[in-house]
């Protein structure tokens, strides 16, 4: 497949599930493969993209699995509703609902998702109603539907010290690694250089 694949696949069980933007323009799909190398065998699966002029309302996802056992493929709004949209697949990943408008607020710009090993759903990404990355947040959903609980990671970002085309200020493509003890969180800053926040989990409030 003549596509590029999307940052954040998944392993869930003996399947890794992920999504690529394929061309012209760029249209997004979600994948599986069975495979444990996660090089081979990559299937497109079912899914009913929203057009919106040369690419796809939905772009840039990232999956997490809900405590049901659902997978939730989480994306950008192209179409600027400042909202993340969602949809989720009953078969491992085979097929996918239409993605539908959430009521998590985003910024329009690319996230990560996945789960801590107590199968705890976390979306990473700059919240807001405008084009704004100066805040990089994790949520995290108790029950894997509600996010109910987010933390600052990062605010208040350095001014730029160059100027170029899509300089956007602030902190963006977030990509995040759990293991038993941490979670690490690498994103850039400004578009100029790459950090790194690591902290504890599971996270406890600071009065503890």
């Amino acid at each position: 497949m003549a596509g590029v694949l999307e940052q954040d696949p998944h392993r869930f069980g003996n399947r890794i599930v992920g999504a690529a933007h394929f061309q012209p323009g760029l249209q997004v799909r979600p994948l599986f493969t069975d495979r444990p190398d996660g090089v081979t065998g990559w299937v497109k699966a079912a899914f009913e993209a929203t057009p919106s002029k040369t690419q796809t309302r939905e772009l840039e996802p990232s999956v997490f699995r809900r405590k049901d056992g659902a997978l939730v493929m989480v994306f950008r709004d192209q179409e600027s509703s400042f909202r993340k949209l969602a949809a989720v697949s009953y078969d491992r990943g085979e097929t996918w609902s239409k993605a539908v408008e959430t009521a998590f607020p985003d910024s329009r710009s690319k996230q990560c998702a996945g789960n801590f090993p107590d199968g705890t759903p976390f979306l990473i990404g700059n919240p807001g109603p405008r084009k704004d990355r100066s805040l990089l947040i994790l949520a995290t959903a108790s029950d894997g539907e509600t996010f109910a609980e987010a933390w600052i990671l990062r605010d208040n970002p350095p001014e730029r010290r160059f100027e170029g085309k899509a300089k956007t200020q602030g902190y963006s493509y977030p990509k995040a690694y759990v293991d038993e003890d941490f979670l690490y969180v690498a994103y850039s800053v400004n578009k100029e250089e790459i950090a790194v926040t690591r902290l504890k989990w599971p996270i406890r409030p600071a009065m503890e």
